[in-house]
């Protein structure tokens, strides 16, 4: 069975392939949603060999009704409907924290679904992507709750709106401490504020826990960059999303 996964975040769509018995493809790809509306089905194309299509679809959608519908008619040509990973109350082990479920973001959902899978005991989350959000849950899959800021593109955003400054985005990070130019030094600026304030939640949610050591998994576009300048250990993975995804799927079968 060929399985298209679609996460479906607030600038990017981003989608790979799940093979039963085969696993998740090695990669994903991504583009922008005017992307997506331009080519349709003909974006997935290179999933599929001689223009096949998937059996199943499955999209993780950070958005309503909306992305919902839109999603549904682009695959009626392939006369499958698409399933919606949404939060839930407890999936497994894992209990969400949130007092209504349904607000927490499907992504940060199926992303603590995948930590939970991988280490099976307390875990950090940190999405760095459009916005930078923080999740953990504790040695027994409770979801202890989560933070969320604005990602580095949209500090960038905040201070071209809001002063002088006019910084063209730069999501590179600079190889010195203290820049000696304006862009560098904002660029710079935003990427230690992130890192920090990853580290910080961290060590916190790790005391409240009575926890000596607490694993930090760093996932979304600028999680490399961010890891870089963190302190404190932590795994990077792109595709945590998409096995949260995978587990949900598994579980409401």
């Amino acid at each position: 069975m060929k399985t298209l996964l679609i996460d479906a975040g607030s600038s990017r769509v981003k989608w790979c392939r799940h093979d039963a018995g085969a696993g998740l493809a090695a990669g994903y790809q991504s583009e922008d949603y005017d992307a997506l509306e331009r080519q349709g089905l003909g974006l997935f194309a290179g999933l599929f060999e001689g223009g096949g299509k998937a059996d199943a679809v499955i999209v993780c959608s950070v958005g309503g009704k909306a992305p919902a519908k839109f999603f549904t008619q682009l695959f009626a040509p392939w006369r499958v409907k698409p399933k919606f990973a949404r939060p839930a109350r407890r999936s497994g082990a894992v209990i969400n924290g949130y007092k209504q479920p349904g607000q927490l973001g499907a992504d940060r959902w199926m992303a603590l679904l995948g930590a939970w899978e991988a280490t099976r005991g307390a875990v950090c989350v940190a999405d760095c992507g459009t916005a930078v959000t923080f999740d953990a849950l504790d040695r027994e899959g409770r979801h202890q709750g989560g933070l969320i800021v604005p990602g580095i593109a949209s500090m960038h955003d905040a201070l071209a709106r809001n002063t002088a400054l006019r910084p063209t985005v730069q999501l590179t990070k600079s190889d010195t401490l203290l820049p000696t130019d304006t862009n560098s030094a904002i660029t710079a600026g935003v990427f230690h504020m992130v890192a920090d304030f990853i580290e910080d939640a961290l060590y916190r949610v790790a005391d409240d826990l009575g926890l000596e050591d607490m694993p930090l998994i760093l996932t979304g576009g600028d999680a490399e960059l961010i890891e870089e300048l963190l302190d404190c250990e932590a795994t990077v993975d792109p595709m945590l999303v998409f096995k949260g995804m995978l587990v949900h799927s598994a579980a409401a079968a």
